[in-house]
Formats: C-alpha cells, structure tokens, sequence
C-alpha cells in the first residue's frame, strides 16, 4: 500500500479517485500477465489445475514484475518461483517441467531458418536434463497424447527442443545423451 499511496500523491485531482484508478490499472496488469503465464505454461496448469495455477500466477506476478512492455517475454522465472514456492514442494518436477515449457515457447519465437542447417545450433533449439521424465510429462499432457500420464516410467530423462518448420517438437533424450549434447553445446558455444 506504500507504493500505491506514494503514486497516487503524485498525481494531480481527487486522491481516491486516482487510488481506485491506479487499482483497476494494477488488476488489469495482473490479469494480463497471468494470461501470458497461461500462455506459455499450459502443462503446468494441467498439471496443477486452473484454479491453483491462477493463484501461482498471480503470487508471481507480485514477485516478478515485467521489465518488458512484450508480454511474450514474461515468464522467464516462473520455473526459479517454483522451486522456492512451498505450496509446489509436493511436485518437485514442476520447476523443470517449467524450464522445457519455456524452452518450448522460446523455440515458437526463436528466429525462422532458411536452408539446411544444423540441428542444434538452430535458433530455438535447446537440451535439458532433469532427475524426471519432463518430456515425458510434457508429452503426455498435449491434446491427443499416445502416452498417459499415469503410464510414465518415473526416471531421470532429457529433452529436446526444436522447431520443424513453424511447428515446435519435443523429443525424450536418455538423461546421458542429453547431458553429452548439453556439454557438446556449452563446448561449441566456448
């Protein structure tokens, strides 16, 4: 309320009508940003479900402002605000299974490539590795998924993300093939 009182004496005419402004300003920018999170975590709040995700959401948003004014950029620590949050601490998962869902959203907006290129120096491309099965998990949560999620085999597995064409994938790498890609990557980016 400190900030809020601080704004609104800065501002010129009648203080709560400026205060009841500056409130339904704020609402808006929770609201808007708590829809890009939904945007780009959509197997998170399958996971969690709607109603606990828009409360995450929005203890994120009041801990993680946007220094951006592209919402398509916001989100970037939601996997961090997961690891630290105690209500999350029973799906300990859910921090990299945020970190592959960024990963996705970055390759849907990474550069378009013309030509042959090489696949892991694509722009968007990215290899994680995680004690859980991530892509997995993230497989089994995509509208028409093959796999169930109650059919997981709960294990240490790797990702990879890329996009083919203007479509985004998501492979399950063995967590060893991921982490060789992950040292090959830091060695060529060295």
């Amino acid at each position: 309320a400190g900030v809020m009182a601080q704004a609104v004496a800065l501002l010129d005419g009648e203080p709560q009508r400026n205060a009841r402004r500056l409130a339904l300003y704020r609402a808006n920018a929770i609201a808007h940003a708590t829809s890009a999170l939904r945007a780009h975590y959509p197997v998170i709040e399958r996971v969690v479900g709607e109603e606990f995700f828009v409360q995450l959401a929005r203890a994120h948003c009041a801990a993680h402002a946007s220094h951006s004014g592209d919402l398509g950029r916001y989100g970037a620590a939601l996997a961090d605000f997961l690891a630290a949050c105690a209500q999350t601490q029973g799906l300990p998962y859910l921090p990299d299974l945020a970190r592959l869902e960024w990963a996705v959203h970055e390759a849907e907006i990474a550069a378009d490539v013309n030509g042959a290129s090489a696949l892991l120096y694509a722009p968007g491309t990215r290899v994680l590795a995680s004690p859980y099965p991530i892509a997995d998990l993230w497989l089994a949560h995509q509208d028409g998924a093959a796999l169930a999620p109650e059919a997981i085999d709960w294990r240490a597995q790797g990702a990879l993300v890329h996009r083919d064409g203007y479509a985004v994938r998501v492979a399950a790498l063995d967590v060893e093939q991921a982490h060789a890609l992950i040292e090959l990557l830091e060695g060529a980016c060295a």
